[in-house]
Protein backbone atom coordinates (compact mmCIF):
# COMPACT_ATOMS: atom_id res chain seq x y z
CA UNK A 1 0.00 0.00 0.00
CA UNK A 2 2.79 2.43 0.93
CA UNK A 3 4.66 1.71 -2.29
CA UNK A 4 1.49 2.12 -4.35
CA UNK A 5 0.77 5.44 -2.63
CA UNK A 6 4.26 6.73 -3.29
CA UNK A 7 4.15 5.61 -6.94
CA UNK A 8 1.12 7.84 -7.45
CA UNK A 9 2.99 10.92 -6.26
CA UNK A 10 5.14 13.19 -8.37
CA UNK A 11 8.77 12.32 -7.68
CA UNK A 12 9.47 15.93 -6.81
CA UNK A 13 6.87 16.00 -4.03
CA UNK A 14 8.05 14.42 -0.76
CA UNK A 15 5.56 12.30 1.18
CA UNK A 16 4.22 14.22 4.14
CA UNK A 17 6.64 17.09 3.16
CA UNK A 18 9.41 15.13 4.89
CA UNK A 19 11.30 13.85 1.87
CA UNK A 20 11.01 10.31 3.22
CA UNK A 21 11.60 7.58 0.65
CA UNK A 22 9.71 4.32 0.51
CA UNK A 23 12.80 2.40 1.65
CA UNK A 24 13.31 4.65 4.67
CA UNK A 25 9.65 4.31 5.66
CA UNK A 26 9.94 0.57 5.21
CA UNK A 27 12.97 0.55 7.52
CA UNK A 28 11.06 2.51 10.16
CA UNK A 29 8.18 0.05 9.99
CA UNK A 30 10.59 -2.89 10.24
CA UNK A 31 12.16 -1.40 13.37
CA UNK A 32 8.73 -0.90 14.92
CA UNK A 33 7.80 -4.49 14.10
CA UNK A 34 11.06 -5.69 15.70
CA UNK A 35 10.23 -3.80 18.91
CA UNK A 36 6.91 -5.67 19.17
CA UNK A 37 8.47 -9.11 18.88
CA UNK A 38 8.68 -11.13 22.10
CA UNK A 39 12.09 -12.26 23.38
CA UNK A 40 13.45 -15.42 21.76
CA UNK A 41 12.29 -18.35 23.94
CA UNK A 42 14.90 -20.68 25.41
CA UNK A 43 12.81 -23.83 24.96
CA UNK A 44 10.23 -25.14 22.51
CA UNK A 45 7.70 -25.28 25.33
CA UNK A 46 8.29 -21.59 26.01
CA UNK A 47 7.85 -20.86 22.30
CA UNK A 48 4.44 -22.55 22.27
CA UNK A 49 3.39 -20.57 25.33
CA UNK A 50 4.53 -17.32 23.69
CA UNK A 51 2.66 -18.12 20.48
CA UNK A 52 -0.63 -18.25 22.39
CA UNK A 53 -0.12 -14.63 23.47
CA UNK A 54 1.28 -13.35 20.17
CA UNK A 55 -1.68 -11.45 18.68
CA UNK A 56 -0.09 -11.09 15.26
CA UNK A 57 -0.28 -14.86 14.65
CA UNK A 58 -3.39 -15.86 16.60
CA UNK A 59 -5.53 -16.62 13.51
CA UNK A 60 -2.83 -18.93 12.15
CA UNK A 61 -1.55 -20.73 15.23
CA UNK A 62 -3.65 -23.86 15.79
CA UNK A 63 -2.02 -25.04 18.98
CA UNK A 64 0.72 -27.42 20.05
CA UNK A 65 0.98 -31.12 20.80
CA UNK A 66 3.04 -32.99 23.35
CA UNK A 67 3.96 -36.56 22.40
CA UNK A 68 4.31 -39.49 24.76
CA UNK A 69 8.10 -39.17 24.51
CA UNK A 70 7.86 -35.55 25.70
CA UNK A 71 8.65 -33.95 22.34
CA UNK A 72 6.51 -31.08 21.05
CA UNK A 73 5.25 -29.59 17.80
CA UNK A 74 3.56 -26.28 16.93
CA UNK A 75 0.84 -26.34 14.26
CA UNK A 76 -0.08 -23.52 11.86
CA UNK A 77 -2.80 -23.10 9.22
CA UNK A 78 -5.86 -20.97 8.60
CA UNK A 79 -9.58 -21.63 8.26
CA UNK A 80 -9.63 -21.45 4.45
CA UNK A 81 -6.85 -24.04 4.07
CA UNK A 82 -8.38 -26.28 6.74
CA UNK A 83 -11.69 -26.17 4.91
CA UNK A 84 -9.94 -27.25 1.69
CA UNK A 85 -8.48 -30.28 3.45
CA UNK A 86 -11.96 -31.44 4.47
CA UNK A 87 -12.79 -32.64 0.96
CA UNK A 88 -9.30 -33.69 -0.18
CA UNK A 89 -8.75 -37.29 -1.30
CA UNK A 90 -4.98 -36.98 -1.71
CA UNK A 91 -2.34 -35.66 0.69
CA UNK A 92 1.39 -35.17 0.27
CA UNK A 93 3.79 -34.86 3.20
CA UNK A 94 7.46 -34.07 3.75
CA UNK A 95 9.82 -32.09 5.95
CA UNK A 96 12.39 -29.40 5.29
CA UNK A 97 15.27 -28.52 7.58
CA UNK A 98 17.31 -25.51 6.44
CA UNK A 99 14.59 -22.90 7.01
CA UNK A 100 13.86 -23.67 10.67
CA UNK A 101 15.33 -21.50 13.44
CA UNK A 102 18.16 -22.80 15.63
CA UNK A 103 16.78 -21.25 18.82
CA UNK A 104 14.83 -22.68 20.45
CA UNK A 105 15.93 -26.06 19.17
CA UNK A 106 13.70 -27.61 16.49
CA UNK A 107 14.49 -30.11 13.77
CA UNK A 108 12.14 -29.53 10.84
CA UNK A 109 9.15 -27.81 9.28
CA UNK A 110 6.78 -30.65 8.39
CA UNK A 111 4.18 -29.72 5.78
CA UNK A 112 0.93 -31.30 4.59
CA UNK A 113 -0.32 -30.57 1.07
CA UNK A 114 -3.35 -31.28 -1.06
CA UNK A 115 -3.69 -31.26 -4.85
CA UNK A 116 -6.42 -28.93 -6.10
CA UNK A 117 -6.96 -28.72 -9.88
CA UNK A 118 -3.56 -30.35 -10.36
CA UNK A 119 -1.86 -27.69 -8.23
CA UNK A 120 -0.23 -28.29 -4.87
CA UNK A 121 -1.55 -26.27 -1.92
CA UNK A 122 0.11 -26.47 1.50
CA UNK A 123 -2.56 -26.66 4.20
CA UNK A 124 -0.70 -27.46 7.44
CA UNK A 125 2.70 -26.26 8.64
CA UNK A 126 4.20 -27.97 11.69
CA UNK A 127 7.37 -27.01 13.55
CA UNK A 128 8.77 -30.21 15.07
CA UNK A 129 11.13 -30.66 17.98
CA UNK A 130 11.89 -34.26 16.94
CA UNK A 131 11.16 -36.77 14.14
CA UNK A 132 9.85 -39.65 16.24
CA UNK A 133 6.91 -42.01 15.84
CA UNK A 134 5.39 -40.58 19.02
CA UNK A 135 5.50 -36.99 17.78
CA UNK A 136 4.17 -37.81 14.30
CA UNK A 137 1.34 -39.71 15.96
CA UNK A 138 0.49 -36.73 18.17
CA UNK A 139 0.60 -34.40 15.14
CA UNK A 140 -1.74 -36.51 13.05
CA UNK A 141 -4.13 -37.08 15.93
CA UNK A 142 -4.33 -33.29 16.29
CA UNK A 143 -4.86 -32.75 12.54
CA UNK A 144 -7.64 -35.36 12.52
CA UNK A 145 -9.18 -33.65 15.57
CA UNK A 146 -9.18 -30.32 13.68
CA UNK A 147 -10.37 -31.89 10.39
CA UNK A 148 -12.30 -35.10 11.23
CA UNK A 149 -13.41 -35.61 7.60
CA UNK A 150 -9.84 -36.19 6.47
CA UNK A 151 -9.69 -39.63 8.10
CA UNK A 152 -12.30 -41.16 5.78
CA UNK A 153 -11.85 -38.97 2.71
CA UNK A 154 -8.15 -39.50 2.03
CA UNK A 155 -7.49 -42.37 -0.39
CA UNK A 156 -3.92 -41.61 -1.52
CA UNK A 157 -0.86 -40.45 0.44
CA UNK A 158 2.61 -39.75 -0.91
CA UNK A 159 5.73 -38.99 1.10
CA UNK A 160 9.32 -40.08 1.49
CA UNK A 161 10.57 -43.33 3.01
CA UNK A 162 10.96 -42.18 6.62
CA UNK A 163 9.82 -45.12 8.74
CA UNK A 164 8.36 -43.19 11.65
CA UNK A 165 6.01 -41.01 9.61
CA UNK A 166 5.00 -43.87 7.29
CA UNK A 167 4.13 -46.08 10.24
CA UNK A 168 1.90 -43.35 11.67
CA UNK A 169 0.23 -42.59 8.34
CA UNK A 170 -0.56 -46.27 7.83
CA UNK A 171 -2.05 -46.41 11.33
CA UNK A 172 -4.13 -43.25 10.92
CA UNK A 173 -5.25 -43.97 7.33
CA UNK A 174 -5.45 -47.78 7.05
CA UNK A 175 -7.64 -47.65 3.92
CA UNK A 176 -5.46 -45.17 2.01
CA UNK A 177 -2.84 -46.16 -0.57
CA UNK A 178 0.52 -45.08 0.91
CA UNK A 179 3.24 -44.52 -1.70
CA UNK A 180 6.84 -43.40 -1.70
CA UNK A 181 8.07 -40.68 -4.03
CA UNK A 182 9.77 -41.92 -7.23
CA UNK A 183 12.28 -39.06 -6.97
CA UNK A 184 13.24 -39.98 -3.39
CA UNK A 185 13.71 -43.61 -4.44
CA UNK A 186 16.00 -42.51 -7.28
CA UNK A 187 17.99 -40.32 -4.91
CA UNK A 188 18.51 -43.26 -2.56
CA UNK A 189 19.59 -45.83 -5.16
CA UNK A 190 21.86 -43.36 -6.96
CA UNK A 191 23.49 -42.39 -3.66
CA UNK A 192 24.17 -46.08 -2.91
CA UNK A 193 25.53 -46.61 -6.44
CA UNK A 194 28.05 -43.82 -5.91
CA UNK A 195 28.93 -44.91 -2.36
CA UNK A 196 29.93 -48.30 -3.75
CA UNK A 197 32.31 -46.67 -6.22
CA UNK A 198 30.19 -47.42 -9.29
CA UNK A 199 30.14 -43.89 -10.68
CA UNK A 200 32.01 -44.97 -13.83
CA UNK A 201 30.30 -48.35 -14.23
CA UNK A 202 28.05 -48.94 -17.27
CA UNK A 203 24.90 -46.91 -16.69
CA UNK A 204 22.55 -49.41 -18.29
CA UNK A 205 21.88 -51.11 -14.95
CA UNK A 206 21.34 -48.02 -12.80
CA UNK A 207 19.01 -46.39 -15.35
CA UNK A 208 16.88 -49.55 -15.42
CA UNK A 209 16.88 -49.69 -11.61
CA UNK A 210 15.62 -46.09 -11.51
CA UNK A 211 12.67 -47.07 -13.73
CA UNK A 212 11.54 -49.94 -11.47
CA UNK A 213 8.87 -47.88 -9.61
CA UNK A 214 6.98 -47.37 -12.88
CA UNK A 215 5.96 -51.03 -13.15
CA UNK A 216 3.31 -52.87 -11.09
CA UNK A 217 4.49 -54.31 -7.78
CA UNK A 218 3.49 -57.77 -9.02
CA UNK A 219 6.30 -57.60 -11.62
CA UNK A 220 9.07 -56.55 -9.22
CA UNK A 221 10.33 -60.10 -8.57
CA UNK A 222 10.54 -60.88 -12.29
CA UNK A 223 12.25 -57.56 -13.00
CA UNK A 224 14.79 -58.00 -10.21
CA UNK A 225 15.73 -61.37 -11.72
CA UNK A 226 16.36 -59.58 -15.02
CA UNK A 227 18.41 -56.89 -13.27
CA UNK A 228 20.45 -59.58 -11.50
CA UNK A 229 21.25 -61.19 -14.86
CA UNK A 230 22.47 -57.85 -16.24
CA UNK A 231 24.54 -57.22 -13.10
CA UNK A 232 26.13 -60.68 -13.36
CA UNK A 233 26.96 -60.02 -17.01
CA UNK A 234 28.65 -56.72 -16.19
CA UNK A 235 30.57 -58.28 -13.30
CA UNK A 236 31.76 -61.25 -15.40
CA UNK A 237 32.61 -59.55 -18.68
CA UNK A 238 34.18 -56.19 -17.83
CA UNK A 239 37.47 -57.52 -16.46
CA UNK A 240 36.16 -57.66 -12.92
CA UNK A 241 36.39 -53.87 -12.67
CA UNK A 242 33.07 -53.53 -10.85
CA UNK A 243 32.71 -56.29 -8.24
CA UNK A 244 30.59 -53.94 -6.09
CA UNK A 245 27.75 -54.24 -8.61
CA UNK A 246 26.79 -57.52 -6.96
CA UNK A 247 26.73 -55.80 -3.57
CA UNK A 248 24.52 -53.12 -5.10
CA UNK A 249 22.08 -55.82 -6.23
CA UNK A 250 22.10 -57.32 -2.74
CA UNK A 251 21.20 -53.88 -1.36
CA UNK A 252 18.31 -53.58 -3.83
CA UNK A 253 16.88 -56.96 -2.91
CA UNK A 254 17.13 -56.38 0.83
CA UNK A 255 15.95 -52.77 0.88
CA UNK A 256 13.52 -52.24 -1.97
CA UNK A 257 12.08 -55.57 -3.08
CA UNK A 258 10.22 -56.11 0.27
CA UNK A 259 8.75 -52.61 -0.12
CA UNK A 260 7.43 -53.23 -3.65
CA UNK A 261 3.88 -52.12 -2.85
CA UNK A 262 5.11 -48.79 -1.50
CA UNK A 263 7.80 -48.27 -4.16
CA UNK A 264 5.58 -48.93 -7.18
CA UNK A 265 3.84 -45.80 -8.42
CA UNK A 266 2.14 -47.63 -11.27
CA UNK A 267 -1.44 -46.38 -11.64
CA UNK A 268 -0.94 -43.56 -9.11
CA UNK A 269 -2.44 -40.09 -9.72
CA UNK A 270 1.10 -38.68 -9.39
CA UNK A 271 4.51 -40.36 -9.22
CA UNK A 272 6.59 -37.89 -7.24
CA UNK A 273 6.29 -35.50 -4.33
CA UNK A 274 7.39 -32.63 -6.57
CA UNK A 275 4.60 -30.34 -5.40
CA UNK A 276 6.10 -30.51 -1.90
CA UNK A 277 9.72 -30.25 -3.05
CA UNK A 278 8.84 -27.23 -5.19
CA UNK A 279 7.10 -25.60 -2.23
CA UNK A 280 10.12 -26.15 0.01
CA UNK A 281 12.40 -24.56 -2.60
CA UNK A 282 10.05 -21.59 -2.83
CA UNK A 283 9.93 -20.94 0.91
CA UNK A 284 13.71 -21.31 1.18
CA UNK A 285 14.01 -18.36 -1.20
CA UNK A 286 11.26 -16.37 0.52
CA UNK A 287 12.74 -16.85 3.98
CA UNK A 288 16.10 -15.61 2.73
CA UNK A 289 18.58 -16.72 5.38
CA UNK A 290 19.08 -20.23 6.72
CA UNK A 291 17.95 -20.75 10.33
CA UNK A 292 16.46 -17.25 10.88
CA UNK A 293 15.35 -15.61 14.11
CA UNK A 294 12.30 -17.53 15.29
CA UNK A 295 9.96 -14.51 15.24
CA UNK A 296 11.10 -13.48 11.75
CA UNK A 297 10.45 -17.09 10.73
CA UNK A 298 6.92 -16.96 12.20
CA UNK A 299 6.18 -13.69 10.39
CA UNK A 300 7.41 -15.14 7.09
CA UNK A 301 5.41 -18.31 7.70
CA UNK A 302 2.27 -16.20 8.10
CA UNK A 303 2.97 -14.63 4.69
CA UNK A 304 3.43 -18.08 3.15
CA UNK A 305 0.09 -19.24 4.57
CA UNK A 306 -1.61 -16.17 3.11
CA UNK A 307 0.04 -16.88 -0.27
CA UNK A 308 -1.32 -20.43 -0.21
CA UNK A 309 -4.81 -19.10 0.51
CA UNK A 310 -4.52 -16.64 -2.39
CA UNK A 311 -3.45 -19.43 -4.76
CA UNK A 312 -6.33 -21.62 -3.61
CA UNK A 313 -8.87 -18.82 -4.12
CA UNK A 314 -7.51 -18.17 -7.61
CA UNK A 315 -7.95 -21.83 -8.50
CA UNK A 316 -11.47 -21.83 -7.06
CA UNK A 317 -12.26 -18.90 -9.37
CA UNK A 318 -10.80 -20.77 -12.39
CA UNK A 319 -7.72 -18.56 -12.53
CA UNK A 320 -4.17 -19.79 -13.00
CA UNK A 321 -2.18 -19.85 -9.76
CA UNK A 322 1.13 -21.34 -10.89
CA UNK A 323 3.05 -21.92 -14.09
CA UNK A 324 1.44 -24.83 -16.01
CA UNK A 325 3.21 -28.10 -16.74
CA UNK A 326 5.64 -27.82 -19.64
CA UNK A 327 4.92 -29.44 -22.98
CA UNK A 328 8.00 -31.65 -22.60
CA UNK A 329 6.76 -32.98 -19.25
CA UNK A 330 3.30 -33.66 -20.67
CA UNK A 331 4.81 -35.58 -23.58
CA UNK A 332 7.07 -37.56 -21.26
CA UNK A 333 4.12 -38.42 -19.05
CA UNK A 334 2.15 -39.66 -22.06
CA UNK A 335 5.06 -41.88 -23.13
CA UNK A 336 5.26 -43.42 -19.66
CA UNK A 337 1.51 -44.07 -19.57
CA UNK A 338 1.57 -45.75 -22.98
CA UNK A 339 4.54 -47.98 -22.13
CA UNK A 340 2.94 -48.96 -18.83
CA UNK A 341 -0.20 -49.95 -20.72
CA UNK A 342 1.86 -51.96 -23.23
CA UNK A 343 3.61 -53.74 -20.36
CA UNK A 344 0.48 -54.89 -18.51
CA UNK A 345 -1.14 -55.95 -21.79
CA UNK A 346 1.95 -58.07 -22.59
CA UNK A 347 2.90 -56.04 -25.66
CA UNK A 348 6.29 -55.15 -24.15
CA UNK A 349 8.60 -57.04 -21.74
CA UNK A 350 9.92 -55.11 -18.69
CA UNK A 351 13.39 -54.71 -20.21
CA UNK A 352 11.96 -52.85 -23.22
CA UNK A 353 9.90 -50.60 -20.96
CA UNK A 354 13.01 -49.74 -18.90
CA UNK A 355 15.04 -48.89 -21.99
CA UNK A 356 12.36 -46.71 -23.57
CA UNK A 357 11.58 -44.80 -20.38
Amino acid sequence: FIQAFQDQQDSSVPIGHSGASFNSMKSVMARERAKQRPPIPCTFQALCAALIKYEWIKEFYKGSVVAQDGSMAAIFSNDVLINALKTATEIFVDGTFSVVPRHPYMIQLYTVHIRYKNTGIAVFFILCEKRTFALYQAIWEKIIEIVPDVKNNVKFIMGDYERATNKVLHKCFPKASLKGCWFHYNQAVLRKWRQLGLKNAPRRLITMVMSIPLIPASLFEQSFTLLQYIADTISDTISGDYPMILQFMSYLRKTWLPAANKVSVYGCPVRTNNIVESFHNTISKKFGSRHPNVWIFIENLKKVIIDQEIDLRRLQNNLQARRPQTRANRERNNIILQKQKDLVENRLPPVRVFRII
